[in-house]
Formats: structure tokens, C-alpha cells, sequence
């Protein structure tokens, strides 16, 4: 649906050339001068107007697809994790989507974010930076408050208190980060199943997975549901 919307404007834009191109044409084989000034006119408007937009989209498209491999490869790789009980993916959070939540067959509960910037990322004085310069948003603060939320919504809706872990992924930077951040872990996609790995284990939910995972499964689906 998305991809067919994308295609309208570049439709249009093909079409207004094409007819502009035949009232040029019949003008000029014609001798019919008023029908060749409308569709050299037209001609000029679709390269001042629809052009630009065309190419606009089609840039805007470009980035979008460069921004989303990363973060489908990430997906992927949590999909195969057979460590993992239930992936949650694109949840909606009071501090911003969460790219994922897992929650792990040991209990853990895990929430993670992406930045899919290319770059060297490092910290300075508790905070991240990119390329030598803060993001413009604090996004470990984002990842960790979203965490904080999560931990309530567990509490609430399975009475249990889970702690809930809190790690930025970077799939397409160098990142020097060798600690968490404020609380929140921070790595590249290669890492994310080694951190994953050695997590504690959360007994009583790991013990409510295994008594009925059906009904876990329903409870946590519906987190952060729109």
C-alpha cells in the first residue's frame, strides 16, 4: 500500500511529461502554434514542479530503505535467538517507540532500541556522541525511561516485580562504548546475542513462562498495543 502511494506522484509526473510532450509534437507537425506554447509551457511547469517532488520521494524512499535493512537484520537476528520466549517489535511507548521487547526463556525481559547512523559512537561524561558530538536527543535517556515504563506495565499486568533491562543498538556504527551508559547497555548488532546470553535469569517469570506460556504470551502481546 505504502510503496503504490510512493508511486503516485512519479505516475503523474511520467504522465504530465508525456502529455506535454504530445501537444509540443502536434503542435510543431500541425502548424498549430497555440497547442506547441501550452505543451512547451507544460513541459517548464513539470521541471520546476513535479520533477523536484519526484526526486524529493524518491531520495526520501532511498533513506528509508538504508534506515530499515539495519534494523531488519536486528529483527531477524532476535527472530533465531533460541533463547528468547516472545519478540515484541515496534512497541508503542510513552517515551517513543520501542524497536523491540524481549522477553527471554530465563525470565529476563530486555527492551531495546536502534540507531541505524553510521559513525563512530563514544561517551563523554555519561553521555553518547556520535562522530565526536552528542545526538540531538538523548536517546539512552529515551531507551531507559521506556524501560522504567515497562517494568510498571509487567508489575500490572502479570503482579510481578521484573527487572527490566535497557540496551541501544547501533547496527551500522564502530561502537568504542565499553560500559553501560546511565543503566542503558550499549553495542553493536554483532554483540547483541553475547549480551543477551549472559543476562540473569528472573525466576518468578521464568517460572510463570513455564507454568502457562499461552497466557504470558497473550498478556505481553498486548503491551503497548494502539
Amino acid at each position: 500500500m505504502h510503496r503504490d502511494r510512493r508511486r503516485i506522484p512519479r505516475s503523474l509526473g511520467a504522465l504530465a511529461l508525456v502529455l506535454c510532450l504530445a501537444l509540443l509534437a502536434y503542435g510543431l507537425a500541425r502548424g498549430q502554434w497555440l497547442f506547441a506554447v501550452i505543451g512547451l509551457l507544460g513541459l517548464v511547469a513539470v521541471e520546476r514542479t513535479l520533477l523536484p517532488v519526484t526526486q524529493h520521494l524518491f531520495r526520501r524512499r532511498r533513506q528509508t530503505e538504508r534506515a530499515s535493512a539495519p534494523e531488519s537484520k536486528v529483527a531477524a537476528a532476535l527472530a533465531q535467538d533460541p533463547g528468547n520466549f516472545l519478540a515484541l517489535h515496534n512497541v508503542a511507548g510513552p517515551f517513543g517507540d520501542l524497536a523491540h521487547v524481549i522477553i527471554r526463556r530465563n525470565g529476563a525481559v530486555i527492551v531495546i532500541d536502534t540507531d541505524s547512523q553510521p559513525g563512530r559512537v563514544a561517551e563523554a561524561h555519561g553521555r553518547l556522541q556520535l562522530n565526536g558530538r552528542p545526538f540531538e536527543r538523548d536517546i539512552a535517556d529515551q531507551v531507559r525511561r521506556n524501560a522504567m515504563w515497562l517494568k510498571d506495565e509487567l508489575r500490572a499486568r502479570l503482579e510481578l516485580r521484573v527487572f527490566v533491562h535497557a540496551c541501544l543498538v547501533f547496527p551500522q556504527a564502530y561502537v568504542t562504548v565499553r560500559r553501560p551508559v546511565r543503566g542503558v547497555e550499549v553495542a553493536n548488532a554483532s554483540y547483541l546475542p553475547r549480551f543477551l546470553a549472559r543476562l540473569p535469569a528472573d525466576r518468578r517469570l521464568q517460572e510463570a513462562v513455564q507454568r502457562d506460556p499461552d497466557r504470558i504470551r497473550e498478556i505481553l502481546s498486548k503491551i503497548g498495543s494502539r
